[in-house]
């Protein structure tokens, strides 16, 4: 297409060339003036997904010392893909329940080990927080001298607290449904509402988002406290994005309505900010990088992943 078919088209569809505008504006930020975790000093990094500050900030228990850092994504595959993707990272092991990480970026790593494979929850349509902790502290004895990330799906929905099976689970459509029906051999029509499509139509009450959005995070916090104090090393807790509700995504750029979940290149506060916690301790670890050890990856194929990335919100 030539510079004056462009321009044309942009006459016709100001919309879109400006939307356009914006996403390229974001990505260029995004990278350009985001944090790099891996240059940061610490033995222990836990993730929340999803995790806005604000939120952070008003739930969180876990003693340590406050800041803030602003994300390189505003969705977690963007965040992989500025923090990870071509690095040589052999002196961490990442255990994630994201796929994303596993699915882009896990040769980066000494060793990955990939818990939306083998431990997901039919049911919850996600990976527990509980499974997580086990799974990072198993790697812990497993590899003492190496540094762990702990990727937790929670806050991020399926809301799997009180709040979110009670009231959002069955208005969704139960995501468990859809898979079993899936199993049985039957396509449904259209996958099932997320919590933030239902939103958007105004089918959930904004105090009973919040609130389930709040229990998915607590849920998170009492594991990662587990973590804090069972773990050696000098422990980080931090997000590898916000959450936008009803929100503009783009600040000052924004235009039409506001928004939900996390769109990739966006920069709002409440998707770029994110918490760091940092927690100290008494001892640090002596990390020593080495060859990445061969995958051993627990066959999942495409519509597996595909389904997974679904309960998600992803597809």
């Amino acid at each position: 297409m030539t510079v004056i078919e462009t321009l044309a088209r942009g006459l016709r569809h100001p919309e879109k060339a400006i939307a356009k505008g914006r996403r390229n504006v974001g990505k260029l930020q995004n990278r350009v003036q985001g944090c790099d975790f891996m240059q940061e000093d610490w033995d222990n990094l836990l993730i929340l997904d999803a995790c806005r500050y604000d939120m952070f900030e008003r739930l969180n228990g876990v003693a340590g010392t406050l800041q803030s850092r602003r994300s390189n994504g505003s969705a977690t595959r963007e965040f992989v893909h500025n923090t990870f993707v071509g690095e040589t990272l052999h002196d961490t092991v990442y255990v994630t329940a994201n796929p994303f990480v596993s699915m882009d970026a896990s040769d980066a790593f000494h060793a990955t080990v990939d818990l939306w494979r083998t431990d997901w929850n039919d049911e919850l349509g996600t990976v527990e927080p509980n499974v997580v902790t086990e799974a990072v502290l198993t790697a812990a004895d497993r590899y003492p001298d190496k540094r762990l990330v702990g990727h937790f799906i929670q806050p991020h929905h399926p809301f799997i607290g009180p709040t979110g099976r009670a009231k959002i689970s069955e208005s969704a459509g139960n995501a468990a449904a859809r898979w079993r029906a899936l199993n049985d051999g039957e396509q449904p029509d259209e996958a099932p509402d997320t919590a933030w499509s239902l939103a958007r139509r105004g089918e959930i009450e904004m105090e009973t988002l919040r609130q389930a959005y709040d229990e998915n995070l607590e849920l998170a916090l009492s594991d990662v406290q587990t973590l804090v104090d069972e773990l050696g090393g000098q422990t980080v807790v931090t997000a590898d994005h916000g959450n936008l509700i009803d929100e503009p995504a783009y600040g000052v750029l924004s235009t039409g309505s506001a928004q939900f979940a996390h769109p990739k290149h966006a920069t709002a506060q409440a998707l770029v900010r994110v918490p760091w916690l940092v927690c100290e301790s008494a001892g640090r670890r002596e990390i020593r990088s080495e060859p990445p050890e061969e995958r051993d990856r627990t066959d999942v194929d495409d519509s597996t992943v595909e389904e997974r990335l679904e309960a998600l919100g992803y597809t």
